[in-house]
């Protein structure tokens, strides 16, 4: 039999015999969710040509970009599938994913093995045996919380896993076939939201107690993410409301939603249908929190969109023995000039919901998009789950299928797929970034085409400056260089030996649950938990005045740290889409942005996949996103959050009053002696085609005198001069000796991007992550 290889579409790619394939085979490969780390192959064959044509496949696939694979069988016996995926495996000397059983389609494009019907997706790695890898596909953020198979929680209650997360029902009946296609095939699941399902209708009530217990299965690190929906009847102690019942005997706050996610009626387009979450998954908006009874200091209250709520400790990375709450700030006060004092950040609730507003864009039109229409268009919104005691409505009344309008009000907006975020963690906010001192070794900064000189700081109306950042000299350029990191890497095992020992557990748990992150041998494990741990102490730390050590373009001890950051971050998945962050620049200082301009992130730069507050009269900066990566699997209490390496470069598009919109520059539009063509390209007009509606919607989000705006790409705040810029003290512990290299970093025309000395290759990236 002749096979043939094609694209179907979101970067799935479809084998079949020779001829017209089948066109329900194509509908499908079109259909799925975007897989970011493999190679997604959707298999069209006969159940009886599965083993005979394997070799055939892997002749197919042969070439090295299509990296690791996950193969999606039509048909055929799971013994043939298990043989095949193996000898694939072992002749091409990648990892194959496969699944043993057969996988049901989701409404969000994902496939799920139930427990009934096989082990799931399993992982064939060259020379060893098959391992489980998860029943879900894409695979979620919470499944190393959640469980594999159906597990006991009482005389008549058990946890089964769902494609959205789990079901917790009794056992003294079972639930009609109907009851569970819905729950597996119709309830969109959400990567960053853990759901979890009580009782089904008719059923007899769940116990209390059993979801306490299975309660006590969640990680620490997870809770945050769990939400909640009453599908039954809960035992509740007398008359008390089932949500408040369940927040007092976990002692823990919850999130309930009032009914079952569902689709939203027109969203569910098959761009859409690729991504999981987004635009279904907007039941946040619908949510009432219960707070613990002992923590509750007055009686509930309906939360008014003026009310402020000072948010709890946000919660403990994955598993393992929990840090201390400085763990963070220590490792980074040590790297640079001490830990800043944090305080608590008040947030006020959004409005309460109202009409859409606008209308889906274009951006399906860039092609390898994960990111659909759907999350780009304004949803009507509601007080989010920051509240001190439950809202209504009632959980007695009918919960409808579908959000229902509200009177009018602020719309609401999301830039992603990933779901609601967890309520939002008080963060540590820094004193004023050090001023920088000019570094002999670092050329000066090129200026940004038709800006002032780089080196002149621009006073702004608050009294602020801001300067474009200098190019970093090879020994104090986060980058990592071509040499390696070895050095870097011991250097933070034996500086940050204590945190590094508190956090090393809880990271090495997620990195046996996402195995992509933590290589193919010992060794490499071993590094990847070294730059995963500096990457976990960068977030959890005084990240913002490490980045302006960073951007001083000093050598220093924040430099080995910075590049074991970066290194880690390379790791982590990649995101692709538009992303904001909300500075605090004024007028002055976005004259440094000039469309047609280009400058470039020698720091960590962050930024958001949805919208949030910022400060008043300050800048938007929106950023069409290739390469950014996610950090929730390292940090869940900030799951929108991405950041971008150092390096990055981007291009001003556009400066629209106080809204400035940027594109990441590709490694394929940087030339060997780092020039970049200023000229308007056909991503430029794609990017802006994605970026261009979000500034109707920013107002949902409104502003907040007590929220600091974050620091904005390329450029780097600078105390006013009637303010002595504070010294920072050198650590008493060397950093690790860098060689010094004679090539200095290439010169750039007319374009402030140059590329770091020492690291001309770019970071990997994830599949569809490029334009």
């Amino acid at each position: 039999m002749r096979l043939r290889l094609r694209a179907a579409g979101g970067g799935t790619l479809l084998i079949h015999p020779k001829g017209e394939p089948d066109h329900r085979a194509v509908e499908f490969a079109r259909r799925l969710a975007t897989d970011d780390r493999h190679t997604l192959v959707v298999l069209d064959l006969p159940a009886a040509a599965v083993e005979r044509e394997w070799q055939a496949v892997a002749r197919l696939l042969a070439p090295a970009r299509y990296r690791s694979l996950r193969l999606v069988f039509g048909r055929g016996p799971r013994e043939e599938i298990r043989r095949a995926g193996a000898l694939i495996a072992e002749r091409l000397g990648r990892e194959v994913l496969a699944a043993d059983g057969e996988p049901t389609p989701t409404v969000s494009g994902g496939l799920f093995v139930p427990a009934d019907r096989g082990e799931g997706w399993l992982r064939f790695t060259p020379g060893r045996a098959a391992e489980r890898d998860s029943r879900r596909f894409p695979k979620p953020v919470w499944e190393f919380t959640s469980p594999a198979a159906p597990l006991p929680f009482g005389p008549d209650t058990v946890a089964e896993p769902l494609p959205s997360g789990v079901w917790v029902r009794s056992t003294r009946e079972e639930p009609p076939a109907a009851h569970r296609r819905r729950l597996v095939e119709a309830v969109p699941a959400d990567l960053d939201l853990l759901l979890v399902v009580i009782g089904s209708p008719g059923a007899p009530a769940v116990a209390l107690d059993a979801v306490a217990r299975f309660w006590g299965t969640v990680l620490p690190s997870a809770r945050p993410a769990v939400r909640f929906v009453l599908h039954g009847t809960l035992e509740a102690p007398g008359t008390a409301e089932p949500g408040q019942a369940l927040a007092d005997a976990l002692g823990h706050r919850v999130v309930r939603y009032p009914a079952l996610p569902v689709a939203v009626p027109g969203a569910g387009s098959p761009d859409a249908a690729r991504v999981l979450g987004a635009p279904w998954y907007g039941q946040d908006r619908h949510a009432v929190v219960h707070l613990p009874a002992q923590s509750q200091s007055q009686a509930p209250v309906r939360v008014q969109p003026e009310t402020r709520v000072q948010e709890p400790a946000p919660p403990v990375v994955a598993g393992g023995p929990r840090p201390s709450a400085d763990v963070g700030a220590v490792a980074v006060a040590v790297a640079v000039a001490g830990a800043a004092t944090p305080r608590p950040v008040a947030v006020r609730p959004p409005a309460p919901p109202g009409p859409t507003t606008a209308e889906p864009g274009p951006v399906a039109s860039v092609p390898s998009s994960p990111v659909p229409p759907g999350p780009l268009v304004p949803e009507p919104t509601a007080p989010e789950p920051t509240a001190v005691g439950p809202v209504e409505p009632s959980p007695d009344a009918p919960a409808p299928a579908t959000p229902a309008p509200a009177p009018a009000s602020v719309p609401g907006f999301r830039l992603e797929s990933g779901g609601p975020p967890p309520p939002p963690a008080p963060e540590t906010v820094p004193d004023p970034a050090p001023s920088p001192s000019p570094s002999p070794a670092a050329p000066a900064a090129p200026a940004v085409p038709g800006a002032p000189a780089a080196s002149a700081a621009v006073p702004a109306s608050d009294g602020l400056r801001a300067r474009v950042q200098p190019v970093p000299g090879a020994a104090a350029c986060a980058v990592p260089p071509e040499r390696g990191i070895e050095q870097e890497r011991g250097w933070v095992r034996r500086t940050f030996s204590e945190q590094f020992n508190a956090i090393a557990g809880s990271v090495s748990r997620v990195m046996s649950e996402s195995p992509g992150l933590r290589g193919t041998d010992r060794a490499e494990a071993a590094a990847a938990l070294t730059e995963l741990v500096s990457v976990r102490l960068y977030l959890s730390g005084d990240s913002r005045r490490a980045d302006a050590a960073v951007r001083s373009a000093d050598p220093g001890p924040h430099v080995p740290l910075a590049r074991c950051v970066a290194a880690g971050l390379r790791r982590l998945p990649s995101y692709r889409g538009p992303v904001l962050l909300r500075s605090g620049l004024a007028e002055a200082e976005r004259a440094l942005y000039r469309e047609g301009g280009l400058l470039t992130e020698w720091a960590f730069c962050h930024a958001r996949t949805t919208l949030h507050a910022g400060p008043p009269d300050g800048t938007d900066v929106l950023v069409w996103s290739m390469t950014a990566r996610r950090t929730a699997i390292l940090d869940p209490a900030v799951p929108d959050r991405v950041l971008f390496l150092p390096g990055t470069g981007f291009k001003v598009l556009r400066v629209d009053g106080r809204t400035v919109m940027l594109r990441e520059l590709s490694p394929s539009e940087i030339a060997a002696d780092g020039r970049v063509d200023l000229r308007p390209v056909k991503l430029d007009a794609m990017a802006l085609a994605g970026l261009e509606r979000i500034p109707a919607a920013l107002a949902a989000a409104g502003t907040d005198e007590t929220v600091d705006g974050a620091d904005p790409p390329g450029l780097m705040p600078v105390p006013p001069q009637s303010v002595p810029p504070p010294s920072v003290p050198r650590t008493t512990v060397p950093p690790p000796s860098v060689p010094r290299t004679t090539v200095p970093p290439p010169s750039i025309a007319r374009t402030s991007v140059p590329p770091p000395s020492g690291a001309r290759t770019p970071a990997p990236r994830t599949e569809g992550a490029g334009l």
